[in-house]
């Protein structure tokens, strides 16, 4: 059975856990940074901040112990917020090449230090040490994924043989997993959907109502 580690806490880092677990094909542990909030959600399995009514089940690993979460692991998931990604991959760098597996990242947003995206950063902070990077777009909530409603996603690798294992570990029955060698362009995806998102909407407004446009 293979170790799945999951760094963060984030609403799509609980479901993906959660669904991974479900599966029964891998083992999901979650690194949760603040160790009160991991103790509570040890004790209670729920993580009332992004599911307060979904119980966690006891086969998901919640451990504030990112040494612990991340050793013998087959994947690592970097589950973080875009502003997260620098700090956890600092974390994670001292290790040495032959421990550390692939790394899946999920941030949709770009370091605010550096205006890089996660892969680039990944290419400054452990390029050199041959880990390969993938990356995961979600179409849709990880609430979908909590609830079984279908959801799609894109997972963007330049290793193809890779990109097919990992997407067999994240599959389920209503999780669709896509692939793409298109890295970049997947991670730009998150980044510029909502400013995309925001121009349509200024355009309809505009569009129904000519006097927005002097404003």
């Amino acid at each position: 059975m293979k170790k799945i580690a999951i760094l963060g806490e984030s609403s799509l880092g609980i479901a993906l856990a959660i669904s991974i677990s479900e599966k029964g094909e891998s083992e999901a542990w979650i690194w949760f940074r603040d160790e009160k909030s991991a103790a509570k959600t040890i004790k209670t399995r729920i993580n009332k901040k992004h599911f307060p009514g979904v119980k966690i089940p006891e086969t998901v690993h919640i451990s504030p112990d990112i040494k612990e979460v991340i050793k013998n692991a087959d994947l690592i998931i970097n589950a973080v917020p875009s502003f997260g990604v620098r700090d956890v991959l600092m974390r994670i760098a001292g290790r040495k090449k032959r421990l550390l597996p692939p790394l899946l990242g999920l941030a949709k947003g770009i370091d605010r230090g550096s205006e890089k995206i996660s892969s680039q950063l990944f290419e400054d902070i452990l390029g050199k040490v041959g880990v390969p990077y993938l990356h995961l777009a979600v179409k849709g909530f990880a609430t979908e994924i909590i609830d079984g409603k279908p959801a799609v996603g894109v997972l963007a690798s330049k290793d193809s043989d890779l990109a097919e294992e990992i997407k067999k570990i994240l599959e389920s029955p209503k999780f669709r997993v896509l692939v793409s060698d298109d890295v970049v362009g997947v991670q730009l995806s998150g980044v510029l959907k909502n400013v995309l998102a925001i121009g349509v909407g200024m355009f309809d407004a505009t569009n129904k109502n000519p006097k927005l446009r002097k404003n």
